[in-house]
């Protein structure tokens, strides 16, 4: 996968799923799967590096090597249990996405997940926020500024 290539940061996204987010062991994971099979990275992207925007989005890159999460605090390995490709939302992001812990035990909490569309940005391109339906823009500049 290459770096992303940004000449605007502001870059187009479009909803490609909606997914009920799960609550395992502590954590909080939505499954990836068709945003991956939408940009062709299934298979390919082992975890996705993560970061906040000023809006209630959560954008990332996905890569194509595993992420120690000592060194990458807002990276997320890809799990795979039964081909469903899940990544788990790192906890710092809870309060970005408006994300309750009870709504999701109980089952009620529901993620879109996005893809970038921008023709400008690379492939790799991915986002989640709270349930909304719509297109928006983003900018990329938070998750271009950690290069690691």
């Amino acid at each position: 996968m290459q770096a992303l290539a940004v000449n605007d940061l502001q870059s187009r996204f479009e909803c490609v799923a909606q997914q009920t987010a799960r609550y395992e062991d502590g954590s909080v994971s939505v499954s990836v799967k068709r945003a991956l099979d939408v940009l062709g990275q299934t298979g390919v992207a082992q975890a996705i590096r993560f970061a906040e925007t000023d809006d209630v989005f959560l954008v990332g890159e996905l890569v194509g090597s595993g992420l120690d999460g000592r060194k990458n605090p807002m990276g997320r390995n890809l799990n795979n249990p039964g081909h469903d490709h899940r990544v788990k939302i790192p906890p710092a992001a809870f309060d970005h996405l408006e994300i309750d812990k009870e709504q999701v035990k109980a089952g009620e909490a529901d993620l879109d997940v996005w893809v970038c569309t921008d023709p400008e940005i690379d492939e790799s391109v991915i986002a989640i926020s709270p349930h909304i339906r719509q297109t928006f823009q983003v900018d990329l500049e938070p998750l271009l500024g950690d290069s690691e």
